[in-house]
């Protein structure tokens, strides 16, 4: 393997990390802040009202916002899809996450 490859893998796994830690963020910051209006509302009924509901909508849009636009594969660009920590993109192939394990390179003969 070439240092360039080398090189290359460890820049998309570096982006990969960061787009992973930047979406758990959102997502966690999402719930944190759907259970705070859940409990601050007045309703005994536990339901989200009235401008509470408006901002939990309007964060829900960008969470999925977010994960649409940030969830995506560094060499690519393809959308990750569901899988919160995916180990290679599932269109390209790239290795996204570092196991510990050697990577194998069938080009490497």
């Amino acid at each position: 393997m070439t240092p360039e490859t080398e090189q290359r893998r460890a820049q998309l796994r570096t982006s990969f990390r960061r787009r992973r830690r930047f979406h758990w963020s959102v997502n966690i910051a999402l719930v944190v802040a759907v259970l705070a209006f859940i409990v601050a509302t007045p309703d005994s009924t536990g339901s989200v009202q009235g401008v509470a509901f408006e901002i939990v909508a309007a964060l829900l849009l960008a969470a999925i916002g977010v994960t649409f636009f940030v969830w995506r594969c560094p060499a690519c660009s393809s959308y990750l899809g569901r899988s919160l920590s995916p180990r290679e993109c599932p269109r390209c192939g790239a290795r996204l996450a570092d196991d510990g394990a050697a990577e194998l390179d069938p080009s490497d003969g």
